[in-house]
């Protein structure tokens, strides 16, 4: 009888994977927040002194959030699976939303949600990105001193 249940679990879990990865292919994070040749040029050739005007393209969430919720409805199966699933779910919504918010205030809002700021504590739980950062722009104005 226990077979049977694994292999129930086995096939939920098959098809909460194909699933998920169904939601992933639309969101793509870095292709469509890079900016066009045009913005980069006249960007530096003001010397990074002038924040450009960018237009970025539209996202649509609908279809990756239809996902993502139709998955949310089947994730009961074991744990660590089952923790995993809904961790990678919470990430692909926040992606999508994120992409669908480009050029608004919303879009650090979810950024921050999938990356973190670099105010939020590192594994040490002591420092944070900020801190790291400035360390070692500290450590590079230096290196001439050693």
């Amino acid at each position: 009888m226990r077979h049977n249940n694994i292999d129930i679990d086995k096939q939920k879990i098959i098809a909460i994977s194909d699933a998920l990865y169904e939601a992933s292919k639309s969101i793509r994070v870095l292709r469509s927040i890079n900016w066009g040749l045009k913005v980069k040029e006249d960007f530096f050739a003001q010397k990074a002194q002038v924040l450009p005007k960018v237009v970025y393209p539209d996202y649509d969430p609908s279809e990756t959030l239809r996902i993502i919720d139709s998955v949310r409805k089947i994730i009961d199966v074991e744990e660590p699976f089952k923790s995993w699933a809904h961790r990678i779910a919470d990430k692909l919504e926040n992606g999508s939303r994120m992409l669908s918010s480009m050029g608004t205030p919303d879009f650090y809002k979810y950024s921050s949600k999938l990356y973190g700021t670099p105010k939020d504590l590192l594994p040490d739980g002591e420092t944070n990105s900020l801190d790291l950062a400035l360390f070692f722009e500290e450590m590079y104005h230096h290196i001439d001193d050693l």
